[in-house]
């Protein structure tokens, strides 16, 4: 239908005949006996209309607090910070696990990289027993646990092209972010949300022209993440020779976990996570 916009909202109607709409009539009970009394009820509630939150624990050790924080228009991408030892990898697991409880596989795309290759691959495991061989979370769309550059570097081209075919579409449509599509076709597009552990490894372990195609994709997806609903969570022990200033200014989430002053400087503008004890973050 080329640029006509008229032809392809016509289009997209008539395709949306064909769409199969389901609801969600009874909440998810775990399949594990000693779980079922644990408040079965807080699975899947929630929607990613205006954005995804992340849960980075209870507040200043209060065991009733667990705000979330927000990631949506104004706040697209974010960098998680911590020197080996302080608990990074504990803190994405538990990220991990607060999104895949908090929304159902058709609101949240996750895809995973790990250069530490064992970290993240749980969550393609699908021998569990105690959930009836359940096949790996449904969430998660692809996990790159592996040192091997070029596979990440495939997994990030994937991701930018159905950014931009998804862009392409708004365009057509005639809307210019996710929120608005979803409200004017009452259709469930999900977010996107790529998590890499030991980011600064993919910039170390990459050729010359490798970081720099790695760079522009990056690029890519914090210009055009906010309208499309793709967003980055890089976890790193320090950022130096990794992201440029113009892409690293739109990570506009920064959690610290313990780490010198420099880095903590670097992440939050000042240096308290020098002084933090492990188990906490800013």
């Amino acid at each position: 239908v080329s640029d006509n916009r008229e032809k392809a909202v016509a289009l997209f109607e008539k395709m949306r005949e064909d769409f199969q709409r389901f609801r969600l009539e009874a909440k998810p009970v775990p399949l594990i006996e000693s779980d079922i009394q644990k408040e079965p009820e807080r699975m899947w509630l929630n929607k990613t209309l205006t954005g995804i939150n992340l849960r980075p624990g209870n507040l200043n050790d209060d065991r009733d607090a667990f705000p979330p924080v927000k990631m949506c228009d104004d706040n697209v991408h974010g960098l998680i910070a911590g020197r080996t030892g302080s608990g990074k990898s504990v803190f994405i697991n538990a990220l991990i696990l607060s999104l895949i409880t908090e929304y159902p596989p058709w609101e949240l795309d996750l895809y995973l990289a790990d250069f530490k290759k064992v970290e993240l691959s749980r969550y393609m495991n699908d021998s569990d027993k105690a959930n009836l061989n359940t096949a790996f979370t449904p969430h998660i769309r692809a996990c790159a646990a592996t040192s091997e550059i070029r596979y990440v570097i495939s997994l990030i081209q994937y991701l930018v092209d159905c950014m931009n075919a998804r862009n392409e579409f708004f365009t057509r449509l005639g809307v210019t972010k996710i929120q608005e599509f979803r409200n004017e076709y009452d259709l469930v597009l999900p977010r996107v949300l790529l998590i890499v552990d030991e980011f600064q490894q993919m910039f170390s372990e990459a050729t010359n022209r490798e970081a720099e195609e790695i760079q522009t994709m990056l690029n890519s997806i914090t210009k055009l993440g906010r309208a499309t609903g793709f967003h980055l969570i890089f976890a790193s022990q320090e950022m130096s020779g990794t992201l440029r200033g113009n892409t690293l200014a739109n990570f506009k989430i920064r959690m610290a976990l313990p780490c010198n002053k420099q880095i903590s400087l670097d992440i939050l503008g000042n240096g308290a996570a020098e002084q933090l004890e492990r188990g906490y973050v800013l």
